[in-house]
């Protein structure tokens, strides 16, 4: 009886686990149209959004079951200066509270090889509701 109990127990915590999970906006933006990203760093960000399983945000708004430990919806967006135009790019994603500190550092510090452009600003907006940053 003990044994049947304990699976009795797991089976709802595993059924009420799934069903509570968090959902997050999954998209992301870069560029003002009328700043029209150089072609190197455009076709990065296109290269990046592929590896992301991202969309563009005005194209698709796709929605993310956030995993185990990602317990918060994350909207990231970085400036960069490029050509004398400040070019904004935002990505919204399931995130970790206890890994946000780290974000912007590590991608300041990857933008260069991967972007081929610095980041100038980061900034992290992050909630703890359902779909609760809006693209």
């Amino acid at each position: 009886m003990k044994k049947r109990g304990l699976f009795l127990v797991l089976l709802i915590v595993i059924i009420t686990t799934g069903s509570t999970a968090l959902q997050c906006n999954k998209c992301y933006s870069f560029g003002n149209p009328s700043h029209q990203l150089p072609t190197r760093q455009h076709n990065a960000v296109q290269k990046m959004s592929k590896k992301l399983d991202s969309s563009l945000c005005s194209e698709e708004v796709m929605v993310e079951t956030c995993g185990h430990g990602y317990d918060e919806c994350h909207k990231i967006t970085v400036t960069s200066v490029l050509k004398n135009k400040i070019h904004e790019g935002s990505v919204y994603q399931c995130g970790k509270s206890e890994t946000k500190a780290q974000i912007c550092k590590a991608l300041s510090k990857h933008a260069p090889l991967f972007l081929h452009m610095s980041i100038d600003s980061c900034e992290i907006s992050a909630c703890r509701e359902d779909k609760c940053l809006k693209p």
